[in-house]
């Protein structure tokens, strides 16, 4: 976070109604975004493509500050959703193993610099007074590793737990159409099926599961 003094904030809004305080408290601007490729570990590139995002910056803006969460939107990591109990009313032992794939560490590390360069840039000088607390100008390695382990959480794009697979696959949950393995008659439609996380907000993808699901059970029940 970087902090905006409160008399150049008033200032802007009152000659051109310009800055944090023409979008208090909203999300203002994202921004989809690479990394170098020489920091990605021993060139394990986790995107769907050249020109796919490794990671996503919202900015939001208040009267004083201006802020932003990092995503890592294609994690390499992949944690693991068990049961407890053969009680089907209990809770799952659920371990979403964040940063077990280095390359997610080096990703959310790259994505924090990213912000700082942003913010370095002219067009904010004199504006911004510099950053709060816990973050500092040009953190190391160690400091980010540390932050990032220790202020991390999920998203609010859950996928994957029902992973789909090959349907003669020893993992994977649904098969391509959709069933439930090791069952009959249940299909999972929904956002879990991923088999990995896309490089973007999950809406337009579900609904093209969605509507696959729907050509699907149509076929099916056409006889």
């Amino acid at each position: 976070m970087l902090i905006l003094g409160e008399t150049e904030a008033i200032q802007l809004w009152s000659n051109n109604k310009t800055g944090p305080l023409a979008a208090f408290g909203r999300l203002d601007q994202i921004v989809w975004a690479r990394v170098p490729q020489f920091t990605l570990p021993n060139g394990v590139d986790p995107s769907s493509g050249l020109k796919s995002a490794h990671y996503e910056l919202a900015l939001e803006g208040s009267a004083t500050s201006i802020a932003s969460g990092s995503s890592i939107v294609s994690p390499a990591s992949r944690g693991t959703v068990t049961l407890a109990t053969n009680n089907p009313f209990d809770a799952p032992l659920i371990d979403p193993a964040y940063y077990s794939a280095p390359v997610d560490l080096a990703i959310a590390k790259e994505s924090i610099r990213a912000f700082f360069r942003f913010m370095a840039a002219p067009a904010w000088k004199g504006v911004l007074v510099g950053p709060t607390l816990p973050l500092i100008d040009n953190p190391s390695d160690t400091f980010l590793e540390e932050f990032i382990r220790n202020t991390s959480s999920s998203n609010a794009h859950p996928t994957g737990t029902a992973m789909m697979s090959p349907p003669d696959a020893s993992w994977g949950v649904v098969n391509p159409d959709l069933l439930l393995k090791k069952a009959r008659g249940l299909r999972i439609v929904d956002a879990s099926v991923y088999p990995f996380v896309p490089c973007a907000h999950t809406q337009a993808s579900v609904y093209i599961i969605a509507e696959r699901a729907a050509d699907i059970v149509k076929a099916a029940w056409a006889t």
